[in-house]
This record gives structure tokens, sequence and C-alpha cells, in this order.
């Protein structure tokens, strides 16, 4: 029987390179499509607002062509890039993965973006003094049904459905041949960075680490949608009842204190696990994704995206 050649180093680096570079190129493509799809979106939306339409029907329209650009861009860079890069993506779920196992990531993720969220409030504060803040976009509910269905349906399923696809399938799926913790913390980075602002790109950067190693244990997305889902889920049912019950608030916060403790006594109990599924797992360092011209033009990309949403008050 023949033997298959050895991979050599210089080889394996090579792939990796190849790899990198076409998963920042996935990305750009990405980038570039939604973008041409907003801007087709905006010219529609100016021409149904001179039709009369109020300002509720033209963010609930809007919001409806968004979802509708994004499931298409995000399945068209998926058809395009799973075949070239030799990806599947793994959708089958053991028996011991259940409700509660997934429930307790969970919690560890909620938590851990929770006290990313806390930082990021003092520096925003900080920041307030200084005459500047930090935006986010607006996910808060509108006295309109339709409007509010239509977010939660983008939030709540399409965005975890879509989003673990392209990150924690095409892209985890691909990093993994070059070391699970490179693959978690390359995927993250490039999760958190394509929000766009540090507000949530920080807090979602925690929840992707969670995520990710959830995905690699689990050898499945499915537990990945999953957490996300009531990842989002949470964070609108808080939006929605933050100023309208002083009671229902308190205990959304009561909750995040919960879990933020906890995720933090799960850290503290495992850390030596951590520590050895870190030295066993490393892989290659974070840098060598961004060792090629795509990857720091999609860097570069990111970050003055990311300096726009600061805003002088």
């Amino acid at each position: 029987m023949e033997q298959e050649p050895y991979l050599e180093e210089e080889d394996k680096d090579q792939l990796c390179k190849r790899d990198c570079k076409s998963i920042a190129g996935s990305l750009i493509f990405y980038y570039v499509l939604l973008f041409a799809c907003a801007f087709t979106l905006g010219i529609i939306s100016s021409a149904f607002l001179m039709t009369g339409a109020s300002q509720t029907e033209f963010e609930t329209i809007t919001s409806i062509f968004s979802m509708i650009a994004t499931c298409f861009v995000t399945i068209l860079t998926l058809v395009i890039y799973k075949k070239k890069l030799h990806v599947t993506i793994p959708h089958s779920l053991c028996k011991e993965w259940n409700f509660l196992s997934i429930l307790r990531y969970t919690i560890i993720g909620m938590g851990l973006s929770g006290a990313a969220g806390i930082l990021i409030q003092l520096i925003n504060q900080i920041l307030i003094k200084f005459g500047w803040v930090m935006t986010t976009p607006d996910f808060s509910m509108k006295p309109d049904i339709t409007y509010n269905l239509i977010i939660v349906l983008s939030s709540c399923i399409l965005a975890p459905i879509m989003e673990e696809l392209l990150f924690r399938g095409l892209i985890l799926q691909t990093l993994k041949r070059y070391g699970n913790v490179f693959a978690i913390l390359v995927t993250s980075l490039l999760f958190a960075l394509l929000h766009g602002n540090i507000p949530q790109s920080v807090p979602v950067f925690a929840l992707s680490v969670i995520i990710c190693y959830v995905v690699l244990k689990s050898g499945s997305i499915l537990p990945g949608i999953a957490i996300h889902f009531l990842n989002n889920a949470f964070a609108i049912m808080e939006v929605s009842f933050l100023s309208d019950n002083g009671q229902i608030s308190t205990v959304f916060i009561v909750l995040e204190a919960l879990f933020l403790l906890y995720a933090l006594y799960v850290l503290f109990q495992k850390r030596l696990v951590i520590r050895n599924y870190v030295i066993h797992n490393r892989g290659y360092r974070v840098r060598a994704f961004f060792s090629n011209w795509i990857a720091i033009l999609f860097l570069v990309l990111c970050v003055f995206i990311i300096i726009t949403s600061f805003q002088r008050i």
C-alpha cells in the first residue's frame, strides 16, 4: 500500500497562509456584498419614504430587506467558500449534549460577556467626560407589533443560524486544522470585528470563545446555534423590560450578576484544565492569520468602521 507523503512544516505553513487568505477574502466578499445590498436598500427606502410612509413603516421595511440581504449574502458566501476551503459543517449532535449542558455553557458565556460589557461601560463613561461616546445599533422595541416581531425574528432566529454557519461553521472548521486555540481566538476576533463597534465587539468576543469551544467539543454547530439563540433572546427581553418595569429589570440585573459570578467560579475551578487545554491545543499564533495582505486589508477595514462608531457629544 502506498503511503501518503509526510506533510512538512513548511507545507503546513503554506496551507495555513492559503486558508487564512481565503477566509479573509470570504469576509471581504461578505462585507462588500452587504454594503452593495445596503446601498440598494437605501435607494429603495428613500423612494418608499417619498410615498408618505411613517418612520415606523420605513424602519420595518428596512429591517425586512436587511434580513433578506443578510441571508442571501451569508448563503452565497458559504456556497462559494465552503467548496474552496474543503470544509464540512458538522451538524449531528451526540446524546451527551442535552439542554442542561447547553444552558450551562450559555450561562458561562453570558457571564463572561456581561463582565466584558461592564468594563466597556466604565470606559465609555470615561470617554464621555472627554466629549466622546461609543455608539451601538438601536435594537430597542417600538410600539409596533410588526416591527418588534421582525426584530425578534432577525436577532433570535436568523442571526444565530446565519452567523453560526459562517463563523463556527466555515471559519472555525477551517482554522481548527492549525490548532484549536488558534481557531477559537481568530474566529472570535473576526466575529467581534465584524460587529463594527467596541461596545458589542468586546462582549461578543468573550461569548464567541465559549461558543467556539462548545462547537469543537461537541463536534456540531447545533449547540452553538442554541447558545447564540438563548443569549440573543435574553438580550432582547432585557432591552424590552429594562425601562418599562422596575421590578422585572431588577430581576434581569440580578440574573446577570449571578451569571457573572458563576462564570468566574467555573473559570477559577477549571483553571488547570483550561491551562492544559491551551498548552496541548495551542497551534499557530493569532498573528499568523494576518500574515497576508487580504487579512491586513480586512483588519484595516474593520478598524476604520469601528473608529467611525466613536462620536462627539
